[in-house]
């Protein structure tokens, strides 16, 4: 058992590198930078631009992310000079991990990366961070190479720059344009990258430092509880990793890698009722994973092996 139980913790941290890429979609058609400025707006489109960002301020500061952006699409629908909507939902589509999704009846996703917007370094940097997030490499690293050109300090082409370099090859120097993303303010996904980073690099003090400092900015996110759970749970630190898994999982019900930790983490104390609801609920939401086989045939051939040592 204990034997399972380190072989599974071990590929938890592993598939850590992988987070980012787990929000990879469909990938689109490659998409060209806009080469030719586009004319100023119209002051109504200004307008018109200041109030759909104000409303997917109040969004997000409601609680709403996926209505925020809904807005910011709308914005650049109606508008693709709409810069601002542009960088800002771009900004958000790679937050939220929704890729090319559609959102209502227009594809967002390919909107904003055909808007009509200046190759700024912010803009370059931004349209670098949605391609690595449809696994987009070669494009994805010319913009962000570009925007790097004219500010070595752009915190979206640092973070895109960190995203796509292959840790294996280019740890170091993936590691120091992370570290440029989170300096220059790139927030919560920067932080979780850099960490995932860190412990490549076998810095696990600094890693962990850096998933709390990013569960105090966002302690809603469902992703943050979960990277918290995991470090907490290879410290052995039961109680706190159980309560970040179900921290996860209240903000995303159906986050299975949270439940399947949960039942992991509870069999390692010998719980195996409840490590057996664990996998009752994962067994609700992802009915196909290949996870809940084994641990349930570990589960019995415990509960058999606890039988045998109870006869007298």
């Amino acid at each position: 058992m204990q034997r399972t139980y380190v072989v599974a913790l071990l590929t938890i941290v592993a598939l850590q590198a992988a987070m980012f890429v787990a929000w990879r979609k469909a990938k689109p058609k490659k998409v060209a930078a806009a080469e030719t400025p586009p004319p100023a707006q119209t002051r109504e489109q200004a307008l018109e631009e200041d109030a759909a960002l104000a409303d997917a301020a109040k969004s997000r500061q409601g609680g709403d992310p996926h209505g925020a952006l809904s807005r910011l699409f709308d914005c650049v629908h109606k508008n693709p000079m709409a810069c601002r909507c542009t960088d800002t939902a771009g900004e958000l589509v790679v937050d939220l991990g929704e890729g090319g999704r559609l959102s209502g009846p227009h594809n967002g996703w390919l909107e904003v990366m055909h808007s009509r917007c200046p190759n700024t370094p912010r803009h370059l940097g931004q349209r670098a961070e949605m391609l690595i997030a449809h696994g987009i490499h070669p494009e994805a690293l010319d913009q962000a190479g570009k925007a790097l050109e004219m500010d070595a300090n752009e915190p979206h082409a640092n973070f895109a720059l960190a995203w796509a370099l292959d840790p294996t090859k280019d740890l170091p120097r993936a590691i120091a344009a992370a570290e440029k993303a989170v300096e220059g303010g790139r927030g919560v996904p920067a932080m979780l990258l850099l960490a995932t980073l860190r412990t490549s690099a076998g810095d696990v003090r600094g890693a962990k430092a850096l998933i709390e400092q990013a569960h105090r900015l966002a302690p809603g996110d469902a992703r943050v509880a979960y990277d918290l759970g995991v470090a907490e749970q290879s410290e052995g630190h039961y109680r706190e990793a159980r309560e970040a898994y179900l921290e996860a999982l209240r903000a995303d019900p159906k986050l299975a890698d949270a439940r399947y930790n949960l039942a992991l983490l509870t069999h390692s104390v010998k719980a195996d009722d409840e490590a057996r609801h664990d996998l009752d609920e994962l067994a609700a939401i992802a009915p196909g994973d290949p996870r809940i086989a084994p641990l349930r045939a570990q589960l019995s051939a415990d509960a058999g092996a606890a039988n045998i040592v109870k006869k007298p």
